[in-house]
Parts: C-alpha cells; structure tokens; sequence
C-alpha cells in the first residue's frame, strides 16, 4: 500500500470479503487487524473473526459494526485518523 488510498480501498475490500464468507452467519463477529511494515515486508490487513497469528493487532477495539457499510467504516475510520495512523505504508514503491 503506497497511500491512504490503497488503506482505504484495502480496508473496504477486506470487510465486504468477510462479509461475504460470512453471508449466512449474521452472528460472526469481524475485525480488523494488521501487521506494521517492516524491512523485510510490507504492511498488511486483513478482516477476520479471530487474530490471524503472532505479530497481528487490531485496527480498532471492537467488532466490525454490522449495521453500517464497508463504505461507512471506512470513512469513520478514515475520519476519527485511525487508518492515516497505521504503519502499513510500503518502504519504497
């Protein structure tokens, strides 16, 4: 991810794909997680219902709100700074 574009279009597309392999579980439960970038690779994010392994933390404290968009989650979190702060900018392009 090179700006806060490719977070914001990363983020959107993750949510609607856990969304969709969620689709006939409404109780499932997804957050977001991400791991930093660092020499060795580029950030990453991904929605999941549980931590996907060492080294991931949460976007955000809490679920996925299951009422709003992918698009509406975006931009709150777009608004409140959480995703511009986010170490997951890649090193070089």
């Amino acid at each position: 991810m090179d700006n806060l574009q490719d977070i914001r279009e990363r983020v959107h597309a993750q949510i609607e794909a856990f969304r969709h392999t969620h689709r006939g579980w409404p109780s499932a439960q997804g957050y977001l997680y991400y791991t930093p970038t660092t020499s060795a690779h580029d950030g990453r994010i991904l929605a999941r219902s549980k931590r996907p392994g060492p080294g991931w933390k949460l976007v955000q404290p809490g679920p996925l709100q299951s009422n709003l968009s992918a698009a509406s989650i975006v931009q709150r979190l777009t608004a409140l700074g959480i995703l511009g702060r986010l170490p997951v900018l890649a090193l070089t392009n």
